[in-house]
This record gives C-alpha cells, structure tokens and sequence, in this order.
C-alpha cells in the first residue's frame, strides 16, 4: 500500500483550510501593519505532545484591524483553530479539528452617486471617503467548525473511515444604504 508524503498531506491541509499537525516541533508567528491603521498578527505552532509521537497537536490564532478609507470604517477579525490528532496504533488514527472566527465590521458603503463623484453637480464635489450609511451600522459574523475524522485500516485492501462535521454562522446586520439622489441633486433617499 502507498502511503502519501506527510508534506503533501500538510499542502492538501492547508488548501482545505485546516492545517494538520507535524511530528517534530514547529513555531511560526507572523506580524505586518500597512495603511488604513492595518496590522495583523498571527501565531502557528505545532508539534507532538508525546515522547512516541502519537498524540500531536496544531494550533493556529489570527487577529487583524483595518480601518479603511472610507468614513464609520473599521473591520476586525479573530481566528482560532486548534487540530488534535492521535495515531492509536499503526492501523488506527482519529483526528479532532475546530475552527472559530468572528468578524465585527463597521459596515461600508455600496457607492456614491454618479452626480458629484464622476459627473459634475452644480452642488460640487463629494469627498469619497464619504460614507452614505451611518456610524452605527454594523455586519458583524462569525463561524464555529468542529469535526473529526477516524480512520482504520483492516488490511492494505480495506479500509473504514468516519468523518462528521458540523458548522455554525451568525450574521447581525444594521444597514442604511443610499438609494437614489433627487432633482435638486443634493438630498439622497436610503
């Protein structure tokens, strides 16, 4: 029976999202900052947590802030998946992953309107960083994943595997969105 490469296994992981546990130790942590107030921080560490190697763990945290150009903006997000795998013999192996992330967003505008942005209004200009909604309005989400996968293998030929999964989404959302701009070019309906 072929067996795949452990490191083709972690670049299929980490394509589906779930990066998967390594046998010998590793530590990775990752900070940038950029415009807008932009920066993120994020933290990968993995490793065993037995002698034998049997038990091994991954665990990767996220967090981000950006403002943005545009007035009301800022955006936030949270991230923590921790994978914990077990090889209980050389035929049986159960790996337990979860995965959360919420996203609190001061929510952005859809657009301006054409007259005083790309056409000329006898009003004048509208800044764009001009934001139409409001200070309140919000599109916060978040997301819960849990799952596990056991596999055991009877003989090179026969194989079992279960596999479950479950996900949860919320989204709260307060939008006030610009409609349409009136004659007198200068009141806006939302």
């Amino acid at each position: 029976m072929r067996h795949l490469d452990p490191r083709l296994l972690q670049e299929v992981g980490d394509i589906l999202g779930t990066k998967q546990p390594l046998s010998e130790h590793y530590y990775a942590a990752e900070i940038s900052a950029g415009s807008f107030n932009f920066y993120r921080g994020a933290i990968d560490l993995s490793g065993p947590l037995n002698p034998s190697k049997t038990v091994l763990y991954r665990l990767n945290l996220a967090t981000q802030t950006t403002e943005g150009f545009l007035d009301f903006y800022d955006e936030q997000k949270y991230f923590i998946a921790p994978v914990l795998s077990w090889q209980i013999s050389d035929r049986t192996k159960i790996t337990f992953s979860g995965e959360y992330q919420v996203r609190p967003q001061k929510f952005a505008q859809q657009g301006l309107p054409a007259e005083g942005t790309v056409l000329p209004n006898p009003n004048g200009q509208i800044p764009r960083d001009r934001n139409l909604s409001e200070p309140y309005s919000t599109n916060d989400a978040s997301a819960l994943r849990v799952g596990y996968d056991l596999e055991h293998r009877f003989s090179d030929n026969w194989q079992l595997r279960s596999a479950f999964g479950f996900t949860s989404t919320q989204r709260y959302k307060v939008w006030i969105g610009a409609d349409t701009l009136e004659d007198d070019k200068r009141t806006l309906t939302r």
